[in-house]
């Protein structure tokens, strides 16, 4: 059965699980945008490359695989931003790039959207950097191979990959039948005995520690290991804590659960634990400025056991290629039932509380203020939600929050591109919504990948009947500064009709966290307030949903804590925001003071200058 080399690139997308494509078209993509709906995936279609690139990293953060797809030179360019966030945060974006006819290529043709040099490779060559796998398909030859091995290693290895096509490419005929062979999706298996080494090494180390603790990191997200870290935590006992980078993956109401480490910021119920354990067992450690706020995490290599995707390291003993998955559900089959021991600290004096650098800030009482908005924040989210917080002082405030079970927290506290959670947030809330779809039971066609994803990325101690039964809401939360870069964005979410989609927007005339770090008062870091509550309808939003249009939109606002307590269902109130998204978008205004900012961003950059 031969097929075009375009049918064949997603007709296997959509046996991995992927539904939607975003990017934009461009003359070198036209034919191969052809193929996205004939074989029943949506095409998204996004306000430019950048937005693009952002959305399929938060759509591959809950589906497991999200793709952009852009023309040659000024489309590819306009994501690779997107792109290397995506490489920095371990996010499996594929990128598909449709090229000119290859004739033109090998002649060196001066083309448009090149750089007028006959050289074709030049972008392909900057991309290499920030993807895992560059394949220029060229020909029928080893198009199909060629096809599965970017697909299997962007999930596989959790970064970027990039695929180019020329246009003259896409209709060449491949063997079809090769879609019938799944693909293989598993990861290698560890060497048996360098794998039996680390956990006798490890178990060792356990058993001869007197206050063991658990630290869960990023990593254990980003390379699907929840479901081994959850049995590892729940068989061994042990005090339990999350990093900054990690919020969501861990029950918070385990009795495990001790709280989130930032570092010298923490609260001293949290760094009386970390301060008298003897043993760290650090489960995907990304060990950024951010995430360590400030590097001040006091865990010396000497008591600490790193479980990494590809090695672990005990002290100073080392496993490379030991992937930590094995290694963890084993450990957990070893571990006896009643768990580790592990000392008391009753009679343990806890650290002084964290100082901050400056003098505080007064405000009155009514004011919004950091301090007071993330507890409250916390409080009225629900079970089972997805926030995403954009680089600032939401990501910085989040880490306050007390969150119910099964909340997913996503940031970019690596890569740190500010306007990148609002066309992300688009991603997850379309994610979600096929995921709710899908929840039913699965589709005669229901892949490898969907199942994975069902018992790994899923994975929230959550049962399956629970995730069914309702949308889940995505709630983004974005500074009035970094909303101005990717607003287009919420042009993209009306279009689609996206509901359960709450955006608050902190406003506080610019860009908080460069006040914190350099110039408090200077001009650069103030931006025009908007009146947002227009927003909505200037990119076509309706108060009823439109055939074949625009979806809903309402907007609300406050300015001080009654009037924010009350839209959130406050005493006596209706939780009027909740409400109205469930028929769209709803979005908060939340006027803040200038200066203010969470106690961890001032731990790390002290008081502003007022």
């Amino acid at each position: 059965m031969s097929i075009p080399i375009g049918e064949y690139l997603f007709r296997r997308l959509k046996q991995v699980g992927v539904e939607s494509i975003h990017g934009v078209p461009g003359d070198y993509n036209l034919r191969l945008l052809d193929f996205v709906e004939e074989n029943g995936l949506k095409w998204v279609g996004n306000a430019n490359e950048l937005n693009a690139g952002y959305a399929a990293d938060g759509y591959a953060r809950l589906k497991g695989l999200g793709v952009v797809v852009t023309t040659f030179g000024v489309g590819e360019l306009s994501a690779i931003n997107a792109i290397a966030g995506a490489y920095a945060e371990m996010i499996p974006v594929i990128h598909i790039v449709g090229s000119p006819n290859s004739v033109h290529q090998k002649k060196h043709v001066m083309l448009h959207h090149t750089l007028g040099d006959g050289n074709f490779n030049t972008f392909a060559n900057m991309t290499r950097s920030v993807t895992t796998l560059v394949h220029q398909i060229d020909s029928a030859v080893d198009a199909t191979e060629k096809i599965d091995q970017a697909i299997v290693k962007c999930y596989i290895q959790s970064r970027p990959v990039y695929v180019s096509i020329p246009v003259d490419v896409v209709d060449l005929k491949v063997d079809g039948s090769r879609l019938n062979i799944p693909l293989n999706m598993s990861f290698p298996p560890n060497d048996p005995q360098l794998e039996k080494s680390a956990i006798d090494t490890i178990l060792a180390q356990m058993k001869s520690a007197k206050r063991p603790i658990i630290l869960v990191d990023a990593c254990t997200i980003r390379h699907r290991a929840l479901a081994e870290t959850h049995a590892f935590i729940k068989r061994s006992r042990l005090p339990t804590l999350i990093a900054p980078m990690a919020l969501g993956a861990v029950d918070t109401s385990d009795k495990n659960y001790v709280g989130i480490f930032t570092g010298a910021a923490s609260p001293p119920e949290v760094m009386k634990v970390v301060a008298s354990s003897d043993l760290v067992l650090t489960i995907g450690p990304l060990r950024t400025d951010w995430n360590t706020v400030a590097f001040s995490y006091p865990t010396p290599p000497l008591r600490t056991i790193d479980f990494n995707a590809n090695g672990i390291v005990a002290e100073l003993a080392q496993f490379p290629g030991v992937r930590m998955h094995p290694v963890l559900a084993k450990l957990a089959d070893l571990i006896p039932e009643e768990g580790i021991p592990y000392e008391p600290l009753d009679d343990v004096p806890g650290p002084a509380p964290p100082k901050l650098v400056g003098k505080r800030i007064e405000y009155p009482e009514s004011t919004i203020t950091h301090a007071w908005l993330w507890p409250r924040f916390g409080r009225w989210l629900r079970e089972d939600d997805i926030v995403i917080a954009e680089t600032g002082t939401a990501a910085f405030g989040v880490v306050s929050c007390e969150f119910p079970k099964g909340v997913d927290i996503i940031t970019q506290a690596l890569w740190g591109s500010i306007g990148f959670a609002v066309p992300a947030a688009q991603g997850l809330a379309l994610a979600a919504k096929e995921l709710t779809a899908g929840a039913a039971g699965p589709a005669e066609e229901d892949s490898h990948l969907q199942r994975e994803h069902r018992l790994r990325l899923f994975h929230r101690n959550r049962t399956q009947s629970a995730v069914s039964n309702h949308q889940r809401r995505t709630v983004l939360l974005v500074g009035d500064g970094s909303l101005q870069l990717t607003v287009q964005a919420l042009s993209t979410m009306l279009r689609l009709g996206l509901d359960n989609l709450i955006i608050f927007v902190l406003c506080n005339e610019g860009y908080t966290i460069e006040r914190l770090i350099h110039g408090a008062k200077a001009k650069y870091n103030h931006m025009p307030l908007w009146r947002h509550s227009f927003l909505a309808r200037a990119f076509g939003g309706s108060s009823e949903v439109e055939e074949g249009g625009s979806g809903t939109s309402a907007a609300m606002s406050a300015k001080t804590r009654a009037e924010l307590d009350a839209l959130l269902g406050g005493e006596g109130h209706v939780d009027r925001v909740h409400e109205t998204s469930k028929k769209g978008i709803c979005m908060v205004e939340v006027f803040m003071p200038v200066l203010d900012a969470p106690d961890v961003l001032k731990f790390v950059y002290g008081e502003p200058t007022d």
